[in-house]
């Protein structure tokens, strides 16, 4: 996967089950996190496309969360990807960033290893492939057993 990179986006409702996924082949990929920067606005926009207006963005990213939880675009190191996404989120009514291990990114974490293999864009929605299906499953088990 030389030379690849790929975004991973999943958006969940507030029970945890899929809505709809994105697998982003990038075939010119820059450093990880300009790339994590890249698919939070990609997110974002995707969000605002389809009209919804309470959204949680979870990143395994905790540079790329922090600089966006100051909530600044005035700050003067802050990359103009940064600024954009800081726009983007006062489009929202709610827009919440949260830090999350790799270990609880694993359906995105998946999702962008599967785009890497990719040559357009793929799309799933309401209908999700058995193997997305089982891992969202997994994940949502595992969180809940943290949490007992």
């Amino acid at each position: 996967s030389r030379g690849k990179a790929g975004w991973g986006i999943v958006t969940r409702n507030s029970e945890g089950k899929l809505i709809s996924t994105w697998a982003i082949p990038q075939k010119c990929p820059s450093e990880p996190t300009v790339e994590e920067e890249l698919a939070i606005q990609m997110a974002l926009m995707k969000a605002k496309q389809k009209g919804w207006k309470e959204i949680k963005i979870r990143s395994d990213c905790k540079n790329v969360v922090g600089k966006l939880q100051e909530n600044s675009a005035e700050i003067v190191y802050c990359t103009t990807i940064l600024k954009d996404i800081i726009k983007l989120k006062n489009e929202f009514d709610v827009c919440i960033f949260s830090f999350t291990r790799r270990i609880d990114n694993v359906v995105s974490h998946t999702l962008a290893n599967f785009a890497m293999s990719l040559i357009t864009v793929v799309t799933w929605e309401r209908n999700f492939p058995t193997w997305l299906n089982t891992l969202t499953k997994e994940d949502m088990i595992e969180q809940l057993l943290r949490i007992l």
